[in-house]
């Protein structure tokens, strides 16, 4: 979650940099202070702006934290992720795609299993 004490601690250089990869958190009328700055970029419209500027790998290593619960270590994003299996091994599920098995090692593509249910939700 983003906080005016976590940008706090990015410094002047990480703030800046921050700001140039999130310009929406500067829209007019730009925020006075780091915890409106912090609500800003927190907001549903904001997450999903930054988000479609990610490229597919990010993006799924987005997901795969979200789906862990946003705690997730380098090994159980691995194991998610199906990182390490070896070039020339078929992938197996959602994510046995030729564009699956194209992507390097530690990015490849998947897709959460649909739960049973969802075809039976509005």
């Amino acid at each position: 979650m983003v906080t005016a004490a976590w940008l706090r601690r990015l410094g002047e250089d990480g703030l800046a940099d921050l700001l140039r990869r999130r310009p929406e958190a500067m829209a007019v009328p730009p925020p006075v202070s780091l915890g409106e700055l912090a609500e800003r970029l927190a907001t549903p419209a904001a997450t999903v702006a930054a988000l479609r500027r990610l490229d597919r790998p990010a993006l799924q290593v987005a997901e795969a934290l979200t789906a862990l619960g946003g705690q997730a270590g380098r090994p159980a994003l691995d194991r998610l992720l199906g990182a390490g299996t070896a070039k020339g091994e078929r992938r197996q599920g959602p994510s046995a795609t030729p564009r699956a098995e194209a992507e390097p090692a530690g990015h490849p593509l998947r897709r959460r299993q649909p739960r049973a249910d969802a075809a039976r939700r509005p």
